[in-house]
């Protein structure tokens, strides 16, 4: 089951758009099925930079209108009422550049990878920058007159590195306006829906990507007003914020609200983290912000191995040697056939089972909260490879 709690402005009766409901009471609720019951997802490399979708998926968007309260009450009976009572629950935030298509494509994957249940919270952020078009059928001909016309190439690339840096800025700006409503709808999901199904789910939080900053902004500005063990694990997978001030909201003052691990995982050749921090060098330093310039640092996904945090719950995973990993963003979704033993180690967090080092398999660790996933023939934290 995926279930969707959103501030993006609903676009039609069965659709959320890429704007912002920038009314912070607001919350949109509904219903996803996979109108496609053959759907089998492939693990696939695009994620941030691709809007393709995968091979089967055809979405149903069921928009709940109504008392956002009620409706969850109704639909924790459903739950109750069915097999899906007995899985376990992913609370994921999403990252960058993601349409609601995108994002409920990864929910269905994760859905599938894992056999979990999906809550996600989906926000706006590949907000609708057009490109400027100035020029760039003129620069184009050019080019076609003159492929060897390197100048030219390098004006209409431009634009399109304008286009993206300025959608990813506004993305950051959306992020920081969502807080309110993702504490609305953490506090939804937990008390209205979570806490009425029959039993105890097991339910875990997965931050994704630049889900990352926004969960920093939540963390930071009224982290410490949520106490309630609401999870048991919190993941922040592949972090597009920054590593070097990480400690400063993931600790035991600012994150209360899980009472197992918070995990941190790294790639150090993840590409989308490494284009994200190239920003400094695509511009010259007075055409960005102040904040723009700051935030050109090392990511939280692509930590060293530095442990920065003294909250004993944290346990960081380095992944960046693990077969079939490479330059991957999206590895949380890694199948079983592509890399067994990183589908186990997701599994496992994802599913809420206590963390034991046995399902890391292959590893190495200097502290025993800094683990890197090996291959066999690796021995020593200090062997794997800087990038």
């Amino acid at each position: 089951m995926i279930i969707l709690l959103s501030n993006r402005t609903v676009e039609t009766a069965n659709s959320l758009s890429d704007e912002l409901e920038t009314d912070e009471s607001i919350l949109h609720l509904a219903k996803v099925t996979n109108k496609n019951p053959a759907f089998t997802p492939f693990f696939n490399f695009e994620d941030e930079f691709s809007d393709d979708m995968e091979a089967g998926f055809d979405p149903d968007i069921e928009i709940i209108s109504g008392d956002v309260k009620l409706n969850l009450n109704r639909l924790a009976n459903e739950v109750s009422a069915s097999d899906d009572k007995h899985k376990a629950w992913v609370f994921f935030i999403h990252g960058n550049n993601q349409s609601i298509e995108k994002n409920l494509e990864k929910c269905a994957i994760l859905e599938y990878t894992h056999q979990v249940n999906v809550v996600a919270f989906s926000w706006p952020s590949r907000p609708p920058i057009p490109l400027d078009k100035s020029n760039l059928m003129a620069n184009i001909f050019k080019i076609i007159q003159n492929p060897s016309n390197l100048v030219t190439y390098g004006k209409v690339a431009k634009k399109f590195i304008d286009r993206k840096q300025a959608a990813y800025a506004q993305a950051r700006e959306n992020a920081k306006a969502s807080v309110l409503q993702l504490a609305n709808s953490l506090t939804l999901a937990n008390d209205e829906f979570f806490d009425k199904i029959d039993g105890t789910p097991k339910k875990s939080l997965l931050i994704h990507s630049l889900g990352n900053y926004l969960a920093e902004q939540f963390f930071r500005r009224v982290g410490s007003d949520y106490s309630k063990n609401w999870f048991k694990h919190v993941i922040f997978h592949q972090g597009d914020s920054d590593y070097d001030l990480h400690a400063e909201w993931i600790n035991d003052k600012k994150i209360k609200l899980c009472d197992g691990n918070i995990f941190i995982t790294h790639n150090r050749k993840d590409s989308i983290l490494l284009a994200s921090e190239l920003e400094k060098f695509v511009y010259k330093k007075e055409e960005l912000t102040e904040e723009q310039r700051n935030n050109s640092k090392r990511r939280l996904g692509r930590g060293d191995g530095t442990v920065l945090t003294g909250d004993d719950r944290v346990i960081y995973l380095n992944f960046t040697k693990a077969p079939m990993v490479s330059i991957d963003h999206n590895f949380f979704n890694l199948s079983e056939m592509a890399n067994e033993n990183v589908n186990r180690i997701m599994g496992s967090i994802l599913t809420s089972q206590d963390f034991d080092t046995t399902v890391l398999n292959n590893f190495s660790t200097n502290d025993g909260k800094y683990f890197v996933i090996e291959k066999p023939d690796v021995t020593s934290i200090e062997d794997f490879d800087d990038f």
